[in-house]
C-alpha cells in the first residue's frame, strides 16, 4: 500500500469504536461509505465489515492491516442507515457492531449467502420457421430429441421473430418425459443452449393488482381527518373496533405514499395475522409487497433485505409487512 488512504470499518463485535485499515492500491476509488468489505482480524480470521469513513489520517504508532477485498461495488447501507446505526448505538448504550449484527441478515454479513440458481434452456439463436421445420425433420430418427425441441417450442410460446424465452430445464424434461442426456445432445448439435439464472426463494405471483375500493362515508371522514393531521403531526392514531374498515383506509394511504416513491412499513402484532393481510395487500399493490418475520430462514431474510434495499421500482419491495 503506497497511497496513504485509510478506511474506518464497522465490524460485528461488541467492542466500542471502529477499526482502521489501509486501503490497497487496487481498491482506491472503489470504496465508499456503506460498502461491504472483507478484512483480516486476529491471527487468521476474515470478517465482513461496513465502511464507515475513508480518510488520510494514519493512526500514530500502529502497524495497520489492509482491507482484503470488496464485496459490493455499490453501498449495501446508505448514509441514512449509517446515521441510524450510530444513533441507536448511542441511545441504547451498545456498540455499533451489535447494531450491525441486528440490522444485517445472515450472521451480520451477507458473505454466507448463496443465491439459488436454476438452469434454463433456450434456443441457441433465433431460427426461422423454415429452419425449425428442417431441424424437426432432421430429428425424425431421434424421436426423443425431436419431442424435446417440440416441448420447448410449446412451453416458450415460440413464434418467428419474437424474443427467445428460456424454459426451466426440469420443467422441460417433465413436459417432454425426457432426460438430461437428451438436452446435452441437442446442446452439442447447436440447437439449444443452457443458461444459469438466479431464482427467488420467496415466490412470485402473476396476478394483476386490483384497484382500491371506494371508501364509505365514515371511512372518508376518518381518511380526511388523518390527511389533515399529517400536515402538522408525525403520528396519528386511528381507533376502530375489529372489522370497522380500518384496513381500507390504510390501503388508501399506502397507495399515496407509494405513488410518491416512498417505502411503507405495515406492522402487525403477531405472525398469525400476516397471511390474510399480505394476500389483501398484494391484491392491491402486487409484487412490490413483501413480508418479514422470524420464521424465514437466513437465505430468505437475505433475499428480503436485498429486495428492500434495491433501487428498482419494478422489482424491489416498497411495502413491507412486518411483525412488531
Amino acid at each position: 500500500m503506497t497511497n496513504n488512504r485509510f478506511a474506518d470499518i464497522i465490524l460485528p463485535f461488541a467492542v466500542r469504536g471502529r477499526f482502521t485499515y489501509g486501503i490497497p492500491d487496487n481498491l482506491v476509488g472503489k470504496l465508499k461509505p456503506g460498502v461491504r468489505v472483507t478484512v483480516p482480524f486476529g491471527s487468521r480470521n476474515l470478517y465482513a465489515g461496513i465502511v464507515y469513513e475513508i480518510h488520510d489520517r494514519h493512526p500514530d504508532g500502529r502497524n495497520l492491516k489492509s482491507i482484503a477485498g470488496i464485496q459490493d461495488l455499490v453501498p449495501a447501507i446508505n448514509e441514512t442507515q449509517l446515521k441510524l446505526w450510530i444513533w441507536m448505538a448511542e441511545y441504547y448504550l451498545c456498540c455499533e457492531g451489535e447494531v450491525m449484527k441486528a440490522a444485517l441478515p445472515s450472521e451480520s454479513s451477507l458473505s454466507a449467502y448463496k443465491p439459488r440458481l436454476e438452469t434454463l434452456i433456450i434456443l441457441s439463436r433465433k431460427f426461422s420457421d423454415n429452419e425449425l421445420n428442417a431441424i424437426l425433420d432432421n430429428l425424425a430418427k431421434a424421436s426423443r430429441q425431436q419431442e424435446l425441441v417440440s416441448a420447448y417450442l410449446r412451453l416458450s410460446g415460440y413464434s418467428e421473430g419474437a424474443e427467445l424465452i428460456p424454459v426451466g430445464r426440469q420443467l422441460l424434461l417433465t413436459e417432454a418425459k425426457s432426460s438430461p442426456a437428451i438436452v446435452e445432445a441437442l446442446i452439442r448439435k447447436g440447437i439449444l443452449r443452457a443458461i444459469t439464472s438466479e431464482v427467488t426463494r420467496l415466490g412470485t405471483s402473476n396476478n394483476l393488482p386490483e384497484p382500491v375500493h371506494e371508501l364509505s362515508d365514515s371511512q372518508k371522514v376518518a381518511y380526511n381527518a388523518i390527511r389533515s393531521l399529517f400536515q402538522t403531526k408525525d403520528i396519528v392514531l386511528l381507533h376502530g373496533v375489529t372489522s370497522s374498515g380500518k384496513t381500507e383506509i390504510y390501503i388508501k394511504l399506502i397507495g399515496e405514499q407509494l405513488k410518491m416513491g416512498r417505502q411503507v412499513l405495515y406492522m402487525l402484532p403477531e405472525i398469525a395475522l400476516t397471511t390474510q393481510i399480505i394476500l389483501r395487500l398484494k391484491k392491491h399493490f402486487g409484487e412490490v409487497t413483501g413480508v418479514y418475520h422470524s420464521r424465514f430462514n437466513d437465505a430468505e431474510k437475505v433475499e428480503i433485505w436485498k429486495k428492500v434495499a434495491a433501487d428498482d421500482p419494478q422489482s424491489s419491495y416498497r411495502l413491507i409487512l412486518g411483525v412488531r
